[in-house]
């Protein structure tokens, strides 16, 4: 079955940005650096901030969006609460969602926020061919100016997601009118919001400067200014945190639990973990390759790992080892399973000779019919961990005779390369809440790498129905029986295999900062929750 590639056009675009960037100077205190007189707080973050609007937003710029964008609702703590709306009502068949929205809210270039705004900015994303699993916004029919603060969205079906996806200040959050270009979708006018900070200026390859947004409407932030500076490689960054020259890192994504470890056992670096896991670290199987086809392997690979070990190592006991691939504290996941693949090394080889692969004399490696058991993993390596998880799965997997050749590159190029089914095992996460489960889910019909992994199992078809049949209905009893067919389909299939729940991490100075509090959302980047020296 061949399946629509939609977010290839994108990603081959920003990679082309990124590729681009160089590593900047990192010499000399930050306010040295900027000359500025005002409280200034440094960020060092692996990815270039390029370009810093919503539509071209890759997922580690996400962590930094609420410092310009607001949304219309926010999540906190597993709850939709108000942000840019006051309140809403939300019909009984889930079809329209009436939104008061605030009266006193400005964006940066000094347009009034109201029912126009928000419209104008709903029906621009939702026509987005890229955010086409964004259900909440894709599936408008309709937003109808009911007054000068308030709104009415309308869908043909009831989704029972549409608040979670409103909440996204990555994807959908409100931006001026003048930032949008009417049918363009490549490219936006200057990044502006209605949020804490407005965006300054960029230097490619080297920094990003926020100012505090002085007509805010909500509450205050402490720090005038915020840079956020691009340092590709992490141990510049702590060397940068250790000497000044930043102030704050933030995301696991740019922290791995040894450079956590190291940093907070300097003088003057303080660290905090987030006290829930935020996302799932999962891996990939491709039942579309030859060697994966048959289910058997799969599984026997689930049971051939030692996820106890490896994190217990890698993570100095900090994460836990993930037997589903969504908590169940999750919307929808709490789902009795068929089964969990715990680590079993004597079923994976006994599930293994029974599929004929075995273990000539002299070998190492099984064969079937003249052919290894050979597979290509690879993973994005500019992700905290990713290398040393890959490796250590390798040492598990060459234990019950599966030989694996690991290819690390950076995000974008492993995108692109995966999208196109150029490998047997992947790695990767989940996106945490809002997103999860809705919006790790609904793009497996087209748009992820997993897309090509599921799309190799002869009843594909019933599964991707299954996410189409989701997305159209608010009955609460039918999201559940749908997600308690999908989640076990993943899992009997073996084409997702739960590694560990990831916390958060953020590292600071303690001379310039004094607490952070992740708030209700950990996994995005928190400007209220720090408190400075």
């Amino acid at each position: 079955m061949k399946r629509r590639i939609t977010f290839l056009s994108l990603i081959l675009s920003i990679s082309i940005i990124l590729a681009a960037c160089a590593q900047p100077d990192t010499e000399g205190k930050a306010s040295e650096a900027y000359g500025s007189d005002d409280r200034i707080l440094t960020i060092g973050v692996g990815v270039d901030l390029d370009p810093f609007i919503p539509i071209s937003q890759n997922e580690y710029i996400r962590s930094i969006c609420n410092l310009t964008y607001d949304t219309l609702v926010r999540y906190e703590n597993g709850e939709i609460r108000p942000c840019l709306a006051t309140s809403w009502e939300i019909s009984p068949d889930g079809k329209e969602i009436m939104m008061q929205l605030r009266d006193d809210v400005i964006f940066h270039d000094r347009t009034p926020f109201n029912a126009q705004a928000a419209a104008k900015c709903l029906l621009y994303y939702k026509d987005y061919e890229m955010f086409s699993w964004m259900k909440g916004v894709s599936s408008i029919q309709d937003v109808e100016i009911t007054g000068e603060y308030m709104i009415k969205i309308s869908y043909a079906e009831g989704y029972y997601a549409a608040l979670n996806d409103l909440t996204s200040s990555y994807k959908i959050p409100m931006v001026s009118e003048n930032m949008i270009i009417d049918g363009n979708y490549e490219t936006m006018n200057q990044a502006v919001g209605t949020g804490p900070y407005k965006f300054e200026s960029y230097v490619k390859g080297d920094h990003t400067t926020f100012l505090k947004n002085d007509d805010y409407w909500g509450e205050d932030v402490a720090f005038d200014q915020i840079i956020v500076r691009y340092i590709p490689e992490s141990g510049t960054r702590i060397k940068a945190l250790k000497t000044g020259e930043i102030d704050m890192v933030f995301s696991s994504d740019f922290i791995s639990y040894d450079e956590y470890r190291q940093a907070v056992s300097l003088e003057g670096i303080e660290g905090q973990l987030s006290a829930e896991p935020v996302k799932t670290r999962n891996m990939v199987v491709n039942a579309g390759s030859a060697v994966l086809s048959d289910v058997s392997v799969r599984q026997a690979i689930a049971c051939a790992i030692d996820k106890d070990t490896i994190f217990s190592s890698l993570t100095y006991g900090q994460e836990q080892t993930a037997d589903r691939l969504f908590t169940s504290n999750l919307p929808f996941c709490d789902v009795m399973l068929n089964h969990t693949w715990n680590y079993d090394p004597k079923r994976a080889i006994q599930l293994l000779e029974d599929a004929g692969w075995l273990i000539s004399d002299g070998n190492t490696v099984r064969e079937k019919e003249g052919v290894a058991l050979s597979l290509v993993f690879t993973y994005p390596n500019d992700v905290a961990l990713n290398q040393e998880i890959v490796s250590a799965i390798r040492t598990n997997l060459a234990a019950v005779g599966i030989e694996v050749e690991t290819i690390g590159t950076e995000f974008m190029t492993w995108y692109v390369d995966s999208m196109e089914g150029n490998y047997d095992l992947a790695i990767g996460t989940t996106y945490g809440p809002p997103y999860d489960p809705q919006n790790y889910i609904n793009p497996l019909m087209d748009s992820m790498v997993d897309t090509v992994a599921i799309s190799g199992l002869h009843d594909s078809g019933n599964f991707f129905d299954a996410i189409v049949k989701s997305t159209a209905t608010a009955d609460e009893e039918e999201v559940t029986r749908l997600y308690a067919y999908m989640l076990n389909y993943l899992n009997d299939n073996a084409v997702e295999i739960p590694l560990s729940y990831q916390k958060e991490a953020v590292i600071y100075n303690s001379d310039t900062i004094e607490n952070y509090d992740f708030g209700g959302m950990p996994n995005v980047l928190n400007p209220f929750g720090i408190t400075p020296k």
